[in-house]
């Protein structure tokens, strides 16, 4: 609001996964209903993600959240007819973004891509949550799902990243959250833009 965008004016919500920190502010309780935040937006999320968090044979204390977050977060936007439930494989969704798989943090998280010209900007969803991770990405978050997986995203995301010189926008860092990953002689690095 202070920007002076209003919630109406909102097109596209982009998910790169559905753990609560990240699908939180998809809804908000209106009269006693969970109703979508910005009510013309599409939200774009991974199909399988969806379906993995409704499945209940993953109901288990490590995803708890996550299904109790979908029921009042994700499951509005359904029922509103305001999701575009993708298939993630690297193709444009819309002109110029794309979702790529990144799993391990969740089994279908995914890590998306605005393209602009030669120009790329990077949204890592939780693919890393601290720049330590840049220079030592053998080291996994506690939330990771799957950390021999996760690893492997991250290292592909940073792959990614520094191939395209592209500006990386990260959900966890301190400060901006924003910046490149930047390769030297002994390995890599990360710089605050």
């Amino acid at each position: 609001m202070r920007a002076g965008v209003r919630p109406e004016d909102i097109d596209f919500v982009l998910l790169t996964h559905l753990h609560v920190d990240h699908v939180g502010w998809n809804t908000r309780l209106q009269n006693g209903i969970w109703v979508p935040t910005f009510p013309n937006a599409r939200y774009v999320f991974s199909r399988a993600e969806y379906d993995f968090f409704s499945n209940p044979a993953h109901d288990s204390v490590r995803n708890k959240t996550s299904f109790m977050t979908r029921i009042d977060s994700v499951d509005p936007i359904i029922s509103a007819g305001l999701a575009d439930q993708i298939d993630v494989d690297g193709s444009d969704v819309l002109e110029g973004i794309s979702f790529h798989p990144t799993p391990g943090h969740t089994p279908h998280h995914a890590f998306i891509v605005l393209k602009s010209g030669m120009e790329r900007a990077l949204f890592t969803g939780d693919v890393m949550h601290h720049p330590i991770q840049v220079c030592i990405p053998e080291w996994s978050a506690v939330f990771d799902a799957d950390p021999q997986i996760a690893i492997i995203s991250r290292k592909w995301a940073l792959n990614y990243a520094a191939e395209h010189t592209a500006a990386v926008f990260t959900s966890h860092f301190p400060m901006t959250s924003a910046g490149k990953v930047m390769t030297y002689d002994h390995g890599r690095g990360w710089s605050f833009l």
